[in-house]
């Protein structure tokens, strides 16, 4: 059961919404894997799943309370403050480090811990 949805945020390409139970899914394109589900770079016309966002898998008991989608990245913020981002990085947008040119999944960024 997926829930009402509680926000969403368009980007260039690509569509996020969080459901009421912490699910966010996600549609359109997929040419930097903002879509987060770890598939080939193929979008989708409806709503899909992000992976490795389930409250029983990455996060443990932090449910999503927010999302934002850019043009061509997408990130998740938990309960506890936690940043999650996936999609295309060519110029460092998901935080996740130098030599990151992009992530297919959510990936933490640590460098946001205790700021």
């Amino acid at each position: 059961k997926r829930g009402r949805v509680l926000m969403g945020s368009c980007g260039v390409w690509h569509t996020l919404v969080l459901t009421e139970y912490g699910q966010v899914l996600a549609w359109g394109g997929n040419g930097q894997y903002q879509l987060g589900s770890g598939a080939p770079k193929t979008g989708s016309l409806t709503p899909i799943l992000v992976s490795n966002l389930s409250i029983d898998s990455l996060l443990g008991d932090q449910p999503v309370k927010l999302v934002c989608a850019g043009q061509t990245c997408s990130f998740a913020v938990t309960a506890t403050g936690a940043v999650f981002s996936w999609g295309g990085s060519e110029k460092g947008q998901l935080g996740l480090g130098k030599s990151i040119l992009g992530s297919k999944q959510p990936s933490h960024v640590k460098s946001l811990e205790d700021v």
